[in-house]
């Protein structure tokens, strides 16, 4: 399951449009369930903002197109960037034309970093106890040559919850 995590400023009354908007390019483009993309959007409060019991306080600096603070002079620490923690198997440029699509959605987005998923363990219902789901990538020579790999795990029901 894809994971996409956006780190802005602001807040967050547009963010809505762009969880739309990165859901569906991402089910266009690699083809699967637009309910299965995870969005996270981690909002950094500007400073003198009158914070809610629900806000998070960050604190981030630096990245392409930032400017010098001078204190707590209000000016912008940070640019926006997001984070993709998906299972990406293409080439660095079919990567750069997809990063193009995405910035187009949010031309505030200075950086995009991929984090590429080796596996992913998923528990699709709760009473059973999941298995991977990710298929593995092509092994390399040193990999094919050492143990076997351990045998499949059975996605057997969990005991009942003992409180």
């Amino acid at each position: 399951m894809p994971i996409y995590t956006l780190h802005t400023d602001e807040n967050g009354l547009d963010a809505f449009d762009f969880i739309n908007s990165i859901t569906l390019l991402h089910s266009q483009t690699f083809r699967t369930e637009r309910a299965e993309v995870r969005v996270e959007v981690v909002i950094a409060p500007r400073l003198n903002w009158n914070q809610s019991r629900h806000s998070v306080s960050v604190e981030r600096y630096g990245g392409i197109g930032s400017q010098a603070s001078a204190g707590r002079s209000g000016m912008r620490k940070t640019t926006e960037y997001l984070t993709a923690q998906i299972d990406f198997r293409g080439s660095a440029a079919l990567w750069e034309a997809y990063c193009t699509r995405i910035v187009r959605l949010r031309p505030s987005i200075r950086s995009i970093y991929l984090q590429k998923l080796e596996f992913e363990f998923e528990r699709r219902d709760p009473n059973y106890t999941g298995k991977i789901i990710t298929p593995p990538r092509e092994c390399s020579q040193a990999s094919a040559t050492s143990s076997s790999p351990p045998p499949p795990v059975n996605d057997e029901p969990l005991p009942p919850y003992q409180s």
